[in-house]
């Protein structure tokens, strides 16, 4: 599920005003996601990408990204796995996280 309203809405005792800045923020914060990992990748900087991708997963799964939750988990454990990612990797992450700001512009 890309977002799920309700669950979000359910850890936000039913704010929708907190749920709207919530994500919005969020879509705000990760909208380079691609060339921020492969930024600390070709930096060597593995810590930081483990760092950001679960910065994504954490954030995600609060707000009902389960899409999105999924394919950083992927990541997350490739990078621990591999000390790297694919670009097919990257690519889906991006694209789970386009479906969040499609989806965030229904709230």
């Amino acid at each position: 599920m890309v977002l799920d309203k309700q669950e979000a809405l359910d850890r936000l005792g039913g704010n929708i005003d907190l749920l709207k800045m919530l994500v919005t923020k969020f879509v705000g914060d990760y909208q380079a996601i691609p060339q921020d990992i492969n930024q600390f990748l070709a930096a060597g900087n593995t810590e930081e990408a483990l760092r950001y991708v679960h910065s994504i997963k954490g954030a995600a799964a609060n707000l009902g990204m389960h899409d999105l939750m999924q394919s950083a988990k992927v990541c997350e454990d490739n990078i621990r796995a591999n000390n790297s990612l694919t670009d097919s990797e990257i690519s889906e992450l991006d694209n789970a996280y386009q479906a969040v700001v499609s989806a965030s512009q229904q709230l």
